[in-house]
């Protein structure tokens, strides 16, 4: 049996079924299925997480501090 290269891995959660229904019905009202609506949620919060770590960064740099990869480089 040949494996598809295009599959692409699956992330499984364990909700309540009052859970589940609110999350159908929230994508269904936003005319998306259930996974493009969680998969948005996902990159969503990543994305931010980012932009915090960046301009946490920026701030550090801006107030002359030395970063943490600025100081894990210095040795």
């Amino acid at each position: 049996m040949a494996s598809n290269p295009t599959k692409r891995p699956r992330l499984i959660i364990d909700v309540t079924p009052e859970i589940r229904r609110q999350v159908k019905v929230q994508a269904a009202m936003e005319d998306m299925t259930v996974s493009e609506w969680v998969l948005g949620l996902i990159l969503d919060e990543l994305q931010e997480d980012k932009d915090i770590r960046v301009a946490l960064e920026r701030l550090n740099d801006l107030e002359g501090n030395i970063s943490f990869k600025g100081f894990s480089k210095s040795f």
